[in-house]
């Protein structure tokens, strides 16, 4: 499968698009490199575009049912726990999700595998005849692309991640059998909205009439609530209709008359629980159409698997790579770090996006972390390692950080000189993990 990344730093215009440049017109690397060019913009909200594609390619009403996925944090968790648990009730299960950590193929998943290089030239090959003069994003052909090969690989149920937002991304343009709202946090602002109530009302534009919706964030803003109501939605709530408590190496879940007690997740950090119980929530609402037994919810809990989150890279010395990258989801990864038990120090690489709230996370992990070691992203979105550390300066004056050119050379240096006793965990952006999963 080829490696490629999410956003190459050269931006290609229509009009400089040079095949000789390229790799062959029919590899991955050339398409993904043409889907970039498509649109001048490569970030368009809409529904419109995506509509009319599907329209023209038979594929408005999927023979398959959606399940949508949306928040801010825990959303890749959730269709990870998504996939497991259908998956082992014996379906063939599609997951779209976004970004990719080090190869495109990760974006889709067909059953048990990855869609393969060939499968995707194939989809981008037909969207792109189909589409004519209708300007695609990236996200856009991806998603179409992932809608396309679910059926015609003969899935039975399609697990969809929202890309961003909720009310104008792609995946929005299909009719979902059920809703999963993860959380709302402050991320993307730019398009979504200053403050969590805005960036509600867009998430929430995922519900629908009648439709089976959840929602795990314990702090739901007005703004969910009265999208529920206006549009009708079916909607369950942590703390009001379901709830869920650790209990030791187990944990409770109670839903109406429903309470069962289940095995921990395989997945690490407490937070996984509570997307564990919104999905636990979400597939007893909607059993009638697509019923999942209590075993393959056991099973898919237990055997479940996803890159990037509090993945653990080497158990001894303790390595670890998680892709937290705003200050909900790195105060997660601090909790997380508070209740290991260990009695050398927390060394932390780090490498993030200009974009994101850098003072804010670094002040959050500054009372975990014993070295720091910085990273650059040579992306036009990018901090560089000597960026980080000033702004770790200005919140934790007394820190140790030593900057890189490069995440993976950060990683190596945190990696090299730790001790036995010692734990490094890697965190940031997704640009950054991937960098480092590439080198095992």
């Amino acid at each position: 499968m080829a490696r490629v990344r999410d956003r190459p730093a050269r931006k290609l215009r229509p009009d400089r698009f040079a095949l000789s440049s390229l790799s062959t017109p029919r590899s991955l690397e050339y398409w993904l490199q043409k889907i970039e060019s498509v649109h001048h913009r490569e970030i368009d909200m809409g529904l419109e575009r995506v509509r009319d594609v599907l329209e023209r390619m038979g594929l408005s009403m999927p023979d398959y049912p959606v399940i949508l996925v949306g928040g801010t944090n825990g959303k890749g968790s959730c269709v990870a726990f998504l996939h497991s648990m259908l998956s082992e009730q014996g379906y063939r299960v599609g997951a779209y999700t976004s970004p990719h950590l080090v190869r495109y193929n990760e974006r889709i998943r067909l059953a048990d595998r990855l869609a393969g290089d060939e499968e995707l030239v194939a989809a981008f090959e037909a969207i792109d005849q189909a589409r004519g003069d209708v300007p695609l994003t990236y996200f856009e052909f991806g998603t179409l692309a992932a809608v396309k090969l679910f059926r015609d690989k003969a899935m039975d149920v399609a697990v969809m991640e929202v890309g961003m937002g909720g009310r104008l991304d792609a995946v929005n343009a299909l009719e979902p059998l059920g809703v999963l709202l993860t959380n709302v946090g402050l991320d993307h602002q730019t398009w979504l909205g200053e403050t969590r109530e805005q960036i509600g009302r867009e998430k929430a534009g995922i519900f629908r009439q009648g439709v089976p919706a959840v929602c795990a964030d314990p702090a739901v803003p007005e703004s969910v609530l009265s999208a529920a109501r206006q549009t009708g939605a079916d909607l369950a709530l942590v703390n009001r209709d379901y709830t869920w408590r650790i209990e030791g190496d187990r944990w409770s879940w109670q839903f109406g008359d429903q309470s069962v007690t289940f095995p921990a997740p395989a997945l690490h950090g407490k937070f996984q629980v509570g997307n564990a119980a919104a999905v636990i929530t979400l597939l007893s609402m909607i059993e009638q159409p697509l019923p999942v037994s209590r075993q393959a919810m056991e099973h898919g809990l237990t055997r479940v698997s996803l890159p990037g989150r509090l993945q653990i890279i080497n158990e001894s010395p303790l390595r670890m790579v998680d892709v937290a990258h705003n200050t909900e989801s790195v105060s997660e990864l601090a909790a997380y770090l508070r209740d290991l038990d260990h009695d050398g120090k927390i060394i932390a690489v780090c490498g993030m996006l200009r974009d994101k709230p850098v003072e804010k996370v670094l002040a959050l992990m500054a009372d975990e972390v014993d070295e720091w070691h910085f990273g650059s992203i040579h992306d036009k979105r990018g901090a560089m390692a000597r960026e980080l550390a000033a702004a770790l300066s200005r919140v934790a004056p007394q820190a140790l950080a030593i900057s890189h050119d490069s995440v993976k050379a950060a990683w190596q240096a945190a990696t090299a000189a730790q001790k036995a006793d010692d734990i490094v965990i890697a965190f940031g952006s997704f640009y950054s993990v991937g960098d480092i999963i590439s080198l095992y």
